[in-house]
């Protein structure tokens, strides 16, 4: 990203010309339904235990971790490669999401 910003600044300022877009449509973006399942937990306290981490393994857990990161990420949702996972209380709670790319 940073080379393309490079790139782009450097022909603002008439140093090089760069070839047209080859881009050829923008892609939609479909909206993920917000879910009350993506409310935060309460924080948790000192006393309570975290699950060890696990990579996601089933459709509702990845439909669940893609709301969480469409509702909270700043970026929103968009298709990532690599693992995903929860971080989860001992009662099964999700306290956070971890995406690995």
């Amino acid at each position: 990203m940073s080379a393309r910003v490079a790139l782009l600044r450097m022909e603002r300022d008439g140093l090089i010309v760069l070839p047209p877009s080859q881009l050829r449509s923008a892609r939609v973006r479909r909206p993920i339904p917000l879910s009350p399942e993506t409310e935060p937990p309460p924080f948790p306290t000192p006393d309570r235990q975290v699950r060890p981490l696990r990579p996601i393994r089933s459709t509702k857990e990845g439909k669940l971790w893609n709301a969480f990161i469409d509702r909270y990420h700043y970026l929103g949702f968009t298709p990532m490669p690599g693992a995903q996972h929860f971080v989860r209380s001992a009662e099964g709670e999700p306290l956070a999401v971890l995406g690995f790319g």
